[in-house]
């Protein structure tokens, strides 16, 4: 019998290649069965979490807002292995859902649930992290056993705490996307945390935000500076070897109720699992229990390559770009020699000129749009990024010249003073501002994370043959990797152009051949940029009708303490209740009939007496459990009964009464 042949569905889909693609051992299994489970209709969840997946990527919200496929996909596979599958260490995940396990290490700490999610630069990890804490705190505003309340991000150094911070402080992010539906809005009671902050009054949840070294710093290792000390006065020292001092944030959440969530930015620091990131989660585990423990990161890799054995969701570069998410890399093709020189200036100046001529190129095509490109310069060393800062300035005054060059060092004297760091951070996190004055910005190449600058355009990237690798390939890219366009994703294609020596151009190949992707190629000094516009029409404008975009918010002035405090049941308008007589005698008691199924024949008859209540406070606490669980407050119990005992007592008869009297009761 002839074979059938196999439908167009059981082709691979060109257009979705994450599965055909080398990822972390338990992932094929999980995605599989995340796809299978979202057909179900999301079977096995809470009814708060159903809520909260259709309003997320079933609504229609303000603004065309819309949550990409993979941060969908992220979020559905944490509450798949979480609710679902209830996944609550490695151990099991591993013995579950990988595929060759054989060959695999079981972790030698598993006391709490532990998953990874590896997603692109770019690719919106901070939103999932947000839709973490909304499906958490709203499953336990609703009352569900095993949910988080109170919740700690960390950050492995200051720039990407206040990248973070930018998000999160006084719940930004939050207030402004749609992650919360307007009738969860009403139980909302969650105080946000920044490092530094005092503790306020007491809420239902609390966010805490801050960067490890809040808690440690890596101990300086005079035989092994592969970062120079100036890079950790810019960004925070990198995760920790030794404990030196703990800071409050840890004590403050042991005393609270609930459970704790701790999510890890740039988590692959925590891939040593003897570090003191690592104890210190340990540590906070036995003082407050941990629902569970999610590191995020692009490039969640041990130290040979391989990916976080727990790593449940996988969005890669290669599918990033193919979707749009993320920047399409052009690798610029060249003929340029090294010149034979120990001045950087001097041997790369091909490299560096071509950069600066694709840089204006850019700055011409994209300043009708009030957009200013930023070119981004990669050196080897501290000395080398001032060469090049100095040249540019000097070299190209009105475009680079004075502050539009940020140089993230020290001077030649190896000397930054705090009120010059603190400059220069604040140029850094404002950068794609169009008053910011920088154009270029130049860094060694341990500049590799937590850089969210959208306006890069050019990366040139400059390294010895003889320098030691010490960043993994999609670093090397990374910073130039977020769009600047994010609303036009569907009508243009943005790219940022990578420029470079060939020993920096391995770094290139080798994330090629990690990502199985192959990028676009542009000739340096010959394939000119073309950028189309549409602009309107500058005579016409004058005609332009304005619409006005108008959001209506949905929100709490008073906690709902205040609110349940503030009811005045004297103002209910209610039809007044029984005391006494033939109508409320008959309350006390009902007829029951035995008839036959068929015939409908009266076989038997009862009279049954409904049991006497044995106290007012049974009533009350009878419908302050109702309403509470009908209403979705269980844990405001205590402030409901109040009123309910002063309804009864004073308005429910239409006179006040004696709830202690047994003919009341």
């Amino acid at each position: 019998m002839a074979q059938k042949k196999k439908s167009e569905t059981a082709q691979k889909d060109l257009f979705n290649i994450q599965e055909y693609l080398t990822t972390a051992a338990c992932v094929p299994a999980i995605r599989e069965a995340v796809k299978a489970w979202r057909t179900t209709g999301y079977k096995g969840v809470t009814e708060t979490t159903r809520e909260l997946l259709n309003f997320w990527f079933n609504t229609d919200h303000e603004k065309r807002f819309r949550f990409h496929a993979a941060q969908r996909e992220a979020i559905e596979t944490l509450i798949y292995v979480y609710e679902v599958e209830k996944v609550r260490n490695r151990k099991s995940l591993l013995e579950k859902y990988a595929f060759n396990n054989k060959d695999l290490r079981l972790p030698p700490y598993d006391d709490f649930a532990r998953y990874c999610v590896k997603m692109a630069t770019g690719s919106g990890k901070t939103l999932v992290m947000s839709m973490c804490v909304v499906w958490q705190f709203a499953n336990y505003l609703r009352g569900a056993e095993g949910y988080a309340n109170n919740f700690l991000i960390l950050a492995p150094n200051v720039i990407v705490f206040e990248r973070l911070r930018s998000d999160f402080e006084s719940g930004k992010t939050f207030n402004q996307l749609p992650l919360i539906p307007k009738h969860l809005r009403w139980l909302w009671e969650m105080e946000y945390y920044m490092r530094g902050d005092n503790e306020r009054t007491g809420s239902l949840g609390a966010l805490y935000l801050t960067n490890i070294q809040q808690f440690y710093e890596r101990a300086e290792s005079r035989n092994t500076k592969e970062e120079v000390e100036i890079m950790t006065e810019m960004l925070g020292s990198p995760p920790p070897a030794t404990k030196t001092e703990i800071s409050d944030f840890d004590e403050r959440i042991a005393k609270r109720e609930g459970l704790l969530m701790v999510m890890n930015d740039e988590g692959h620091h925590t891939h040593d699992e003897e570090n003191e990131w690592n104890k210190f989660i340990r540590k906070l585990h036995t003082q407050r229990p941990l629902a569970a423990q999610l590191d995020f990161s692009a490039t969640p890799r041990y130290s040979k390559g391989s990916l976080f054995a727990w790593t449940v969701f996988d969005y890669p570069l290669k599918q990033a770009i193919i979707d749009k998410i993320v920047k399409r890399p052009l690798k610029g093709i060249s003929k340029i020699e090294e010149a034979k020189s120990d001045i950087a200036t001097t041997r790369y100046r091909g490299f560096l000129t071509a950069g600066v001529e694709r840089w204006k190129e850019y700055s011409e095509q994209l300043s009708p749009l009030s957009k200013k490109p930023i070119l981004f310069i990669m050196m080897n060393n501290t000395n080398e990024a001032d060469d090049v800062g100095d040249w540019l300035r000097v070299k190209y005054p009105s475009e680079f010249g004075g502050d539009k060059t940020l140089i993230i060092h020290t001077d030649r004297s190896g000397e930054v003073s705090k009120k010059d760091l603190d400059a220069a951070r604040k140029l850094a996190r404002d950068v794609d501002q169009e008053k910011n004055p920088v154009n270029a910005i130049v860094s060694v190449l341990m500049l590799r994370e937590g850089w969210d600058v959208q306006n890069v355009t050019v990366v040139v990237g400059l390294r010895p043959y003889t320098a030691k690798a010490n960043i993994l390939p999609e670093q090397t890219i990374g910073r130039g990797l977020r769009l600047m366009f994010r609303n036009m994703v569907e009508t243009y294609t943005e790219r940022v152009d990578i420029i470079g020596n060939n020993a920096f151009m391995e770094f290139v190949e080798d994330l090629e051949k990690l990502e199985d992707l192959k990028f676009d190629t542009f000739q340096i000094g010959k394939d000119k940029l073309k950028i189309i516009t549409i602009q309107p029409v500058e005579e016409k404008k004058e005609f332009d009708i304005g619409i006005p975009d108008i959001a209506p918010l949905l929100g709490r002035k008073k906690s709902l303490a205040e609110e349940i405090s503030a009811i005045d049941v004297m103002k209910f308008n209610i039809n007044v209740l029984p005391l006494k007589g033939k109508e409320f005698e008959e309350t006390k008691k009902f007829i029951y009939e035995g008839r036959d199924i068929l015939t409908d024949e009266k076989l038997l008859e009862r009279e049954y007496t409904i049991p006497p209540t044995q106290t007012a406070e049974e009533v009350i606490g009878y419908y302050a459990r109702r309403i509470a669980q009908n209403i979705k407050l269980p844990s405001h119990f205590a402030l409901l009964a109040p009123k309910i005992r002063d309804f009864f007592e004073r308005k429910a008869f239409g006179k006040t009464i004696d709830l202690n009297d047994i003919n009341v009761v």
